[in-house]
């Protein structure tokens, strides 16, 4: 399906669900809001939002009232992040608003360059070397992100940490309890254990501000140096424990095939050039210190992914042109060592140390 296809099947389905305000009313409310001759849909749309763009500079989102943007959120991320989190403003309302299944906020925010991820960087089981070069120079800009969360962490009440702490051992509970994630177990055993849970929500584990939806097309990349040039959709964030939006990276280091989840064989490559970036953004040295930050951040990642797609640490290897992998992928069970490296990606001089769980 091609950009435009998917664009307009992601419109039809947000205006079927709402069916009011009309596309036509949100169309004629950004013509006269930034009194425009004509405006457009941005090619990737949310399943909570419609948006367009009014002018070069600025675009409007018409969001369902649960998905609103928070100014006190949007003014934190733009103080950790700089300019690549966009300040909406708020317009109010459009529709009937006593109804919330009849009306959208309406927010304009300034337009940020780049293309979503989606777009700029290939995916698959196999990249060229030239791709692997890309897709590493992503992932070290990823790790600033990272990186300045860390450093600019948040200061947190002992009871709201206690209070988030017994949401989350509910939602282990339901998942010991569900035959679905039996998976899970050895994991959930481990969340529970003396360095787990209580201590991701305790006073000396960091606690940052986490997008909460760090997806393909929520990130932003410069087609010439790769870098991360926007944040957008930032309705979700909230301060969580360091490591919750981890699963960001790993799910962009892999594929979901018939037979289940399947790392790419550049998986090694790109996360050991995501923590050597991080340890030197962050300026940590010490071994152990290191250590222990990828054991708790790794852990704290399973509360980060949405329940429902939650993935298992390991697959075996799909065979070529499984159900469900893309066509023409090849899957195949092999990993990236450094002898296979690229040559600019070898002289940037990261390890392929394995970082992932065991």
């Amino acid at each position: 399906m091609g950009a435009q296809e998917w664009m307009k099947e992601c419109i039809d389905e947000f205006f079927t669900r709402r069916q009011e305000p009309s596309q036509q009313d949100c169309d004629g409310k950004a013509h006269e809001l930034l009194k425009a001759k004509a405006v457009r849909p941005v090619e990737m749309q949310g399943t909570l939002s419609y948006t367009v763009i009014a002018t070069t500079e600025t675009i409007i989102s018409l969001r369902v009232p649960e998905s609103k943007l928070g100014h006190e959120t949007e003014s934190l991320a733009k103080y950790i992040h700089g300019d690549i989190v966009p300040q909406s403003a708020y317009h109010g309302m459009l529709g009937d608003e006593k109804n919330d299944e009849k009306s959208l906020l309406i927010y304009t925010m300034p337009y940020l360059p780049g293309k979503v991820y989606l777009e700029v960087l290939p995916f698959g089981p196999k990249l060229s070397d030239a791709a692997l070069e890309n897709h590493v120079d992503f992932v070290r800009h990823l790790a600033r992100y990272f990186a300045r969360c860390w450093l600019k962490s948040q200061s947190v009440s002992s009871e709201v940490l206690q209070q988030a702490q017994a949401s989350f051992e509910t939602k282990l509970d339901l998942l010991k309890a569900s035959k679905e994630y039996a998976f899970l177990h050895e994991t959930i055993a481990e969340l529970e254990g003396e360095h787990g849970i209580s201590h991701l929500f305790s006073k000396e584990y960091p606690q940052v501000l986490n997008h909460m939806d760090l997806s393909e097309t929520n990130v932003l990349v410069d087609r010439e140096s790769f870098a991360i040039s926007g944040i957008i959709d930032w309705s979700l964030a909230s301060v969580q424990p360091f490591g919750f939006m981890l699963w960001g990276l790993r799910r962009m280091s892999g594929v979901m095939s018939g037979a289940g989840w399947h790392d790419y064989c550049s998986r090694d490559v790109s996360d050991g050039a995501f923590w050597d970036e991080f340890w030197h953004a962050t300026g940590i040295k010490q071994e152990q210190e290191r250590h222990d930050i990828q054991r708790h951040s790794l852990l704290a990642k399973w509360f980060g992914a949405p329940w429902s797609q939650v993935l298992p640490v390991s697959q075996p290897a799909v065979e070529d042109d499984a159900p469900g992998s893309p066509p023409g992928s090849g899957v195949e069970e092999y990993k990236t060592t450094a002898a296979d490296l690229p040559p600019a990606v070898k002289a940037q001089g990261f390890s392929t140390a394995d970082t992932t769980e065991e």
